[in-house]
């Protein structure tokens, strides 16, 4: 169940943050770390499960924040080309119902 109260909150904060500082915030979403299984298993953070080793963001933890580990934040954002590297981050948005576990749209097709 996703707390729309907090998910509204969060996403205020999150925009001023990226209003204020993109460097800081596309920084800030590049960085993950790794996490064991337990906390894949066990939590509602939302983790990014690899080939080498399982990771979170700080979408991810949010998200877990925001609710029982249904993905409810989004960052609309530009990737460096044939890349997983984000270069711009535009906005976060409310993931529309329907979507599993996206944390990164693209800013254009």
């Amino acid at each position: 169940m996703v707390d729309e109260h907090v998910t509204a909150r969060v996403l205020h904060i999150l925009n001023e943050a990226a209003a204020l500082d993109p460097d800081a915030m596309v920084a800030l979403l590049n960085h993950r770390v790794p996490v064991n299984q337990d906390l894949v298993q066990k939590s509602p953070i939302i983790c990014l499960v690899g080939v080498n080793h399982d990771s979170m963001g700080v979408l991810g933890l949010l998200n877990g924040i925001c609710s029982d580990g249904k993905p409810a934040i989004w960052a609309v954002v530009d990737f460096e080309e044939g890349t997983d590297v984000i270069t711009k981050v535009l906005r976060f948005e409310r993931i529309p119902e329907g979507y599993v576990n996206i944390p990164f749209k693209l800013s254009a097709p």
